[in-house]
């Protein structure tokens, strides 16, 4: 009995192990292809946009990157440092909502509404950010899933009236990170499934980048 245990204490071990490899690898490859995806769609706007269009797109690709290489260090992270590195990676994903919707509202007409949306949305997302780093425990999906939607929503009427491509992966980006809190939520008892949804977050920020490049190319 006692070797039996030992074997499949072992395997499971070994399972978790590489599962961790992979939600590392992941992300270390997500912050790679965003910073070379970003840079190549920051040099096409640089060439045709005006300058809010081209910071927005650059705030966006920062907090990506800060995102995804603090999930790349919470997964790759062993003892007692982790559980301050998982409080990071928590927070660092509404700094990723907030950014994704910053090209948004810098590309919208000049008025006060979008200004509003944009502080709004940074509020929320330096609030629940703040909050993610002072609690043990991980912030309830609803944050997450909540300040998507609102960004979502806040982006759409821009996205809209530019292109119907833009607006197309603007939904595109938002269904890909919704499907992907399905594996989230069961990735105690899927195999991988944390990992599956590092690649749908990975696939969502693909395609509001895109949308964000579409935004002047109309």
């Amino acid at each position: 009995m006692s070797r039996m245990y030992n074997v499949f204490f072992f395997r499971e071990r070994t399972s978790m192990r590489a599962g961790e490899r992979f939600n590392a690898l992941s992300h270390l490859f997500a912050t790679f292809g965003v910073a070379c995806y970003g840079v190549f769609l920051l040099l096409q706007q640089a060439r045709q946009a005006d300058h809010g269009a081209v910071a927005g797109l650059a705030c966006f690709v920062a907090a990506a990157m800060v995102t995804y290489a603090a999930s790349t260090a919470f997964h790759s992270a062993r003892g007692r440092v982790r559980p301050l590195l998982e409080r990071i990676d928590n927070a660092a994903i509404f700094i990723l909502i907030a950014g994704s919707y910053t090209p948004f509202a810098l590309a919208a007409p000049r008025g006060e509404l979008h200004v509003c949306l944009l502080a709004l949305v940074w509020c929320l997302a330096m609030f629940a950010g703040y909050r993610a780093l002072k609690r043990k425990q991980p912030p309830e999906l609803g944050w997450y899933i909540g300040l998507g939607w609102i960004a979502v929503a806040a982006a759409f009427p821009v996205a809209m009236r530019a292109s119907d491509g833009s607006l197309a992966w603007l939904l595109a980006g938002a269904l890909a990170y919704s499907a992907g809190t399905v594996f989230y939520l069961n990735r105690m008892g899927w195999r991988h499934a944390h990992g599956v949804w590092h690649l749908c977050v990975f696939a969502g920020t693909t395609a509001h980048m895109t949308a964000v490049s579409q935004l002047t190319s109309s």
